[in-house]
């Protein structure tokens, strides 16, 4: 037992005088020492044994053993002979004191004692204890450190040379696209670095036996390579324990409790202890790393097992790509797509099957061989190519780069690259590759739906105003708007009914085509909004969907301007024909209504008073209603009709429209 301070120890005083044994106890107590006390050998060295005092006052002279002889056991036990004894003498012979250094006393004091020799001495080699102690304590320290040191030296060496190994597969998997090569240099190196007797990989097959694919094993050990093995004692237990990502440490297969067809099944292949990794593809357990000890058992390190696992997500990844590659090859062999690389200054380095026909070549072969200049063989517009590279300086890849080019026949077709630039590690441009379709029945298609889309606008604008038509092209959901000042106008031919029972039916709408048309081109001019025909019946409007202030007067001219085409008319077919026109303005509500055959159409009262003025208007004139009249009274010339009743609305003041009182160049809608 150690003490930081000398004064704190506890001491153990053998002495068979019993003034001594007080004279001492009092005295060192009081000094602060913990005292105990034997009168002989036995007794001490029992206590000493149990109790572990930091000293021992020794008499030499005690009935049964001496002191001598005490201190020679005391020493001679492992669990005492650290501590410190001196010897209490009244022997003054120099051959008592060599032996009681032989038997191991530290130091003597003879008596008769002096208490404080006695507390100097004591203090002295407690404190020369502890300095041993706080040195020997320090030393197995050191010896720790150094130790750990060693062993993590070891760690970190066989750390990097694992991870050397990690890396160099790593870059074979990155520059290789040999599978079979990658693996076997695997295994091989793996081997040498484990310093074990055989690693191989192992291949199952769907039923569960498998293949050893892979295999590096000395030259003195049993070679399994390409052995096909069905291992009774594989099960589906087994199998899902390594589909788990499970692993087996066998450390001596005849001690790891394995059935005793395993163990016979492994020892005739000469496996004494192994360690097995599976080797997972996501989920799919497509086979096992396994390193095989042969002739002896070997206790596997955790850093081998750890090594193992992350070997075979390399190995994992290797074989992936490559599966990856075949089917890449297969692919790229038969797409659909041409697939190419490029030189920079415009020849190609490869194409795939599909590149050739798309170009019109026998093989991709041929096609290398004849083009020697991309943008001037290949491209309808010569300045494609240059408009390529631009395009693919700016963003280091072009998608959908549409164009015209010629087959090897002369024929022209449309096609579609999505190409980038391969740089190296520098940013220097090393080639472009990419994939070209061919876009012909595609930009076919597209040009005819464009033409089908105008004629369909065309249509719609032809229903409806231009103005509704973008917004129901925008918004397909209902359109209503209330206008709170228009003018509508109804026309009706006199007499058409009676014209068209004598008329064949071309002849009847060629002259009702022609009547329409000049009224169609009056409302353009006038800027107005053509509503509908319903049969010989022509309505019209003033004021929307655009409102303006001039309504009245634009829808005016627009009366006029009819009755003075129907004359025209008239002179053309030889037909005297002439218009019932009514007009009324006030506020109206405008909408699109129907689903399939849509079209745009106004409501309200406004409308239809309209409509009762040209019902029970005038053969030939033009009749409006007090509304109206009032809107053109300075600026036209009027009848008063009077007062004439209205379904609907009871008795109405009306107004025949006759003409212009003025030059009708200062009206403000243009003829």
């Amino acid at each position: 037992m150690s003490v930081k301070n000398p004064a704190d120890g506890v001491l153990l005083i053998v002495d068979d005088t019993p003034t001594n044994l007080k004279m001492l106890c009092d005295f060192l107590t009081n000094s602060g020492f913990e005292v105990l006390v034997a009168v002989d050998g036995e007794s001490a060295i029992e206590q000493t044994v149990y109790a572990q005092p930091n000293l021992i006052l020794l008499d030499v002279l005690m009935p049964g053993i001496d002191g001598f002889e005490t201190c020679s056991r005391l020493k001679a036990n492992p669990s005492t002979q650290a501590i410190p004894v001196i010897f209490m003498t009244a022997l003054g012979e120099t051959v008592d004191k060599v032996r009681g250094f032989q038997v191991g006393a530290v130091d003597y004091v003879t008596k008769p004692l002096q208490p404080e020799e006695v507390l100097a001495r004591i203090t002295n080699h407690l404190t020369i204890q502890n300095l041993q102690n706080q040195l020997q304590e320090q030393n197995l320290r050191l010896q720790q450190e150094v130790k750990e040191r060693q062993q993590a030296e070891d760690l970190v060496r066989q750390q990097a040379q694992r991870e050397q190994l990690l890396g160099e597969m790593q870059g074979r998997i990155r520059q290789s696209l040999d599978l079979e090569e990658i693996l076997s240099t695997t295994v091989s190196e793996v081997r040498q670095f484990l310093q074990t007797d055989r690693v191989l990989i192992y291949r199952f097959f769907d039923d569960w036996s498998g293949v050893v694919a892979v295999e590096s094993v000395s030259t003195d050990e049993l070679s399994i390579l390409n052995t096909t093995i069905s291992d009774p004692c594989f099960g589906e237990a087994y199998v899902e324990r390594y589909q788990q990502g499970r692993i087996m440490v066998i450390e001596d297969i005849y001690t790891a409790g394995m059935t005793p067809c395993h163990v016979d099944f492994l020892a005739s292949i000469q496996v004494r202890a192994n360690l097995v990794v599976p080797i997972l593809q996501k989920e799919r357990l497509w086979g096992l790393l396994v390193a095989h000890h042969c002739y002896e058992p070997r206790q596997w390190q955790q850093w081998e097992v750890d090594f193992l696992e992350a070997l075979s997500t390399q190995i994992a990844i290797a074989i992936q790509q490559g599966q990856l590659h075949q089917r890449l090859y297969s692919i790229v062999e038969n797409a659909i797509e041409g697939i190419f690389q490029t030189t920079p200054s415009g020849r190609f380095i490869s194409g795939n099957p599909a590149l050739a026909r798309i170009f019109g070549y026998s093989s991709p072969e041929e096609l290398i061989r004849s083009i020697q200049d991309i943008g001037r063989q290949i491209y309808v517009d010569s300045n494609r190519r240059d408009e390529f590279i631009a395009a693919i300086q700016t963003d280091n890849a072009v998608f959908d780069f549409e164009s015209q080019i010629y087959r090897k026949d002369g024929s022209v077709i449309w096609v579609s690259e999505n190409t980038r630039a391969v740089r190296d590690s520098k940013g220097a441009l090393l080639y472009y590759e990419g994939a070209v379709s061919d876009i012909t029945v595609r930009k076919v298609a597209q040009e005819s739906l464009r033409f089908q889309q105008e004629q369909a606008e065309q249509l719609l604008l032809n229903i409806l105003p231009e103005s509704i038509a973008q917004q129901l092209k925008r918004y397909p959901s209902t359109i209503a708007d209330n206008f709170e000042a228009v003018s509508v106008l109804f026309a009706d031919i006199v007499g058409f009914t009676e014209f068209s029972a004598r008329t064949s039916p071309t002849e009847l709408v060629i002259v009702l085509n022609l009547i329409f048309s000049k009224f169609d081109q009056l409302a353009e001019r006038h800027g107005l909004e053509k509503i509908k025909t319903i049969g010989d019946a022509y309505m019209v409007v003033a004021g929307l969907p655009t409102p303006r202030p001039d309504h009245a007067i634009a829808i005016a001219e627009m009366a006029l301007d009819m009755q003075s085409e129907m004359v025209r008319v008239g002179e053309q077919t030889g037909e005297a024909f002439k218009l019932r026109i009514g007009i009324n303005s006030g506020p109206v509500i405008a909408g699109v209504i129907g689903i399939k055959k849509f079209f745009y159409d106004l409501w309200g009262d406004t409308v239809n008073v309209a409509s009762r003025m040209e019902s029970q208007g005038v053969d030939g004139a033009i009749q409006v209603t007090a509304a109206t009249y009032e809107l053109l009274r300075d600026k036209y010339l009027f009848e008063e009709r009077g007062v004439i009743s209205v379904k609907g609305k009871g008795d109405m003041t009306t107004y025949l429209l006759t003409g212009r009182s003025f030059d009708d160049s200062l009206l403000s809608c243009n003829k």
